[in-house]
């Protein structure tokens, strides 16, 4: 079973994303299989038609995570408004929740 390691603040812009590319660029480097997810994003992009979460669109471009970018970032929700103007979408089960760490067998 993967390693799971969940990166968690208190408030917004605290460095989640900072320290996650630190972790992700590292554990990449000693050669395992990660994965990552921005389980609800609050500030997206639109991405190939799709609405993603501009972080999740930031740690694939940077680094090159292999997995869907709509399981990396689930929930795209718009700022002040309603949760019904949400975007929700089922993930894959190829990709895990959180900062997911495959070490080789």
């Amino acid at each position: 079973m993967p390693k799971r390691l969940f990166v968690a603040a208190t408030r917004q812009n605290e460095g989640k994303t900072t320290t996650s590319l630190g972790l992700i660029a590292a554990l990449l480097k000693r050669g395992l299989k990660v994965g990552f997810i921005k389980p609800v994003g609050q500030r997206y992009v639109k991405h190939e038609g799709m609405k993603v979460d501009e972080d999740a669109l930031l740690v694939e471009q940077v680094c090159g995570v292999d997995c869907r970018l709509g399981d990396m970032s689930p929930v795209a929700v718009e700022r002040d408004s309603p949760a019904s103007t949400s975007t929700v979408r089922p993930t894959s089960a190829g990709c895990v929740p959180a900062l997911s760490i495959r070490t080789p067998e």
